[in-house]
């Protein structure tokens, strides 16, 4: 492995990160005292602030937002009427965040008549499945075609990616789109990295992004420098900085690796070495990814250039990547998409309430979170009371302690409906994926939970009529295999006082 990378100790990321939430949370306090201040000279002030709320409850109420979310701000601002609506202006009032949502919007927009005359195979796959139509042109009315000639391999474990990545950048000819939550000093990712210096010094156009947040602790505050000065261009999605904002909720969880556009990878695996598991973190760690070669490849160098072209002074125009698909013999149907907060469409959330909806014999889901909305919890719970096979997979150690109360406390109201709850006892699990009635999947970076479907920016991989339905769900039978089925009794385990404030918890599960 190349040692040539490391250039900051993890201490100096560490102590950026602590000053950072320093200055964040000093924001709030003095918020709360000036506001305390105001109070006690000018009662007047104290009035208008509790009215201030009220019209805030209002406003949130009216809002084009999940229930569940306007909830969790509606709660707190009525408990605390006399600092709540101040909060929640400062928090979302923000001009910063509606530059942002602004040109988002517009690139989207821009993006959408740029690749409205792609290709599509979508003719002859709904001709052939007329019941899976609607999702179909659900996807391609936001820009995501379906591609036909392509090849998929389904890997289960980080590891099993990893040659099949070094193999591929090797093959670079033209350009390298890499978009990650985290990227991570160490032996995966230096490995990437110096193939990545090489392809760049060759001519090869090398550009990633990575995620301010996901990647605070993990990398040098200013490496996207670092890379650029190796030749490769790099991006900072929506850069950690102390003020605080909901923007900050909005992060880039995609992952996307796209070659020429002739092969390209997503899943839930990051550029870290828990991943692979060349380190141990919560035991073992499985995590999944899919490969696809041939004209689907296309898909994810399209969705790269959408965050790119947000994040990027100039637009530029990605039909220019758009090439002939003649020639490919690949089998299966493929529809990449891609999610992000600030339309008016939940699309990775849709997309698995679609599936889940029109499923005949059975919907296997596996999850790191379990953290859904009423509409996905309600279509859950029917479908296994319809007689279908629901059975999920979640993690058995977690990583994150709340996220995983939370998570536990919904098995029971769901193995009351007849799901089969089941954990992973090897360690923990990253996957996001569904595979329904073994006909249709995602494979992706879209967990259950509330920040996947309606705060970050996400992505995933639909397919059908392909072998790698066969590898995946040869890869859920063998995680059954592995994994603690749930009961009744390991429901009741957690003591009254804790089952009580886990459901109080879930009420804010939406601001987190």
């Amino acid at each position: 492995m190349s040692k040539k990378y490391k250039l900051n100790p993890k201490r100096t990321f560490i102590t950026e990160l602590f000053i950072v939430v320093l200055l964040a949370l000093a924001q709030v306090v003095l918020l709360i005292l000036y506001a305390w201040q105001l109070f006690k000279a000018v009662a007047i002030i104290e009035i208008a602030s509790r009215v201030l709320s009220v019209f805030v409850v209002i406003y949130v109420i009216n809002k084009r937002e999940n229930n569940s979310y306007k909830l969790a701000w509606v709660v707190p601002i009525l408990l605390f009427p006399a600092f709540g609506g101040m909060l929640y202006v400062f928090c979302q009032g923000r001009i910063s965040i509606f530059a942002f949502r602004k040109k988002i919007l517009e690139t989207e927009k821009h993006f959408h008549q740029s690749v409205k005359d792609m290709p599509d195979a979508s003719g002859d796959f709904e001709t052939e499945n007329p019941d899976y139509k609607p999702r179909t042109e659900y996807l391609k009315s936001l820009g995501f075609p379906m591609y036909s000639g392509t090849d998929a391999k389904y890997y289960p474990m980080g590891e099993d990616v990893f040659d099949d990545i070094i193999s591929a950048l090797k093959s670079a000819k033209e350009y390298i789109f890499i978009e990650y939550f985290i990227i991570h000093e160490g032996y995966f990712w230096n490995s990437i990295l110096d193939i990545l210096t090489e392809k760049a010094s060759e001519g090869v156009d090398v550009r990633i992004i990575y995620d301010g947040v996901g990647s605070v602790t993990t990398l040098p505050r200013k490496y996207n420098k670092t890379l650029q000065a190796l030749g490769i261009k790099c991006k900072v999605f929506n850069r950690f900085v102390p003020v605080i904002s909901t923007m900050q909720n909005n992060r880039d969880h995609r992952k996307v690796l796209s070659i020429d556009g002739k092969v390209a990878f997503t899943g839930g695996v990051n550029l870290a070495d828990e991943y692979i598991n060349k380190i141990e973190k919560f035991g073992k760690w499985k995590d999944s990814a899919i490969r696809v070669t041939g004209s689907a490849a296309q898909g994810f160098s399209l969705i790269f250039l959408r965050n790119w072209n947000i994040i990027n002074k100039e637009y530029e125009d990605p039909s220019k990547y758009i090439k002939s698909t003649t020639g490919d013999n690949g089998k299966g149907y493929f529809q990449p998409y891609c999610d992000n907060p600030f339309d008016s469409d939940e699309v990775g959330r849709n997309v698995y309430l679609d599936m889940i909806s029109r499923a005949k014999k059975s919907i296997y889901i596996m999850t790191p979170y379990l953290i859904m909305d009423e509409e996905l919890d309600c279509a859950i719970k029917l479908a296994a009371r319809s007689g279908i096979d629901v059975r999920i997979i979640t993690p058995h150690k977690a990583d994150k302690k709340f996220v995983y109360m939370v998570t536990r406390s919904s098995y029971a109201e769901l193995m009351e409906s007849g799901v089969k709850i089941y954990e992973y006892t090897p360690g923990f699990i990253h996957s996001k994926n569904v595979l329904v009635d073994g006909e249709c999947a995602v494979v992706g970076s879209i967990n259950f939970d509330y920040r996947s479907l309606y705060l970050h920016f996400e992505c995933g991989q639909l397919f059908y009529s392909s072998p790698a339905l066969e590898e995946l769900n040869d890869d859920f039978e063998k995680t059954f295999e592995l994994s603690q089925k749930i009961t009744f009794d390991d429901c009741r385990k957690n003591s009254g006082i804790s089952r009580i404030a886990t459901q109080l918890l879930k009420v804010f599960t939406p601001l987190f």
